[in-house]
């Protein structure tokens, strides 16, 4: 992964961890418990929490920001999944949160490496 995508990870990641989010984000540092939710491996199919999500980045298993993308918002995606036809939509709320949050993290990073690159996407900055 390129050095500047790396540190982007890393600081959304971070973003994600920070004690501000400690109210909204207990739910997904950790893998879900099978031993409480038997059945949670019979619907999610890839499961993801953030510490597999930072011990993969960290192992270097991502080649691209969207590999590390698309691995986070699945801790959401599957939490949303998991929950949505439960009575309390407390987690899926919590998940929606952190969709939001991961997707202000994502915009705060690719427009600073943007204004870093001399303006435009962090893509096109990038290649020129």
């Amino acid at each position: 992964m390129d050095p500047q995508d790396l540190a982007n990870c890393r600081e959304i990641h971070a973003g994600l961890m920070a004690k501000e989010r400690n109210s909204i984000n207990y739910l997904f540092l950790e893998p879900v418990e099978t031993t409480y939710f038997p059945e949670y491996l019979n619907v999610i199919k890839k499961p993801m929490d953030l510490r597999t999500l930072k011990e993969n980045l960290e192992a270097g298993k991502y080649t691209r920001k969207e590999e590390f993308y698309a691995d986070a918002q699945l801790i959401f995606d599957n939490a949303i999944a998991f929950n949505k036809d439960r009575d309390s939509k407390f987690v899926v709320d919590l998940a929606k949160r952190m969709i939001r949050a991961f997707d202000r993290l994502k915009k705060k990073t690719e427009a600073a490496t943007a204004k870093r690159n001399g303006g435009g996407d962090s893509s096109t900055a990038a290649s020129t």
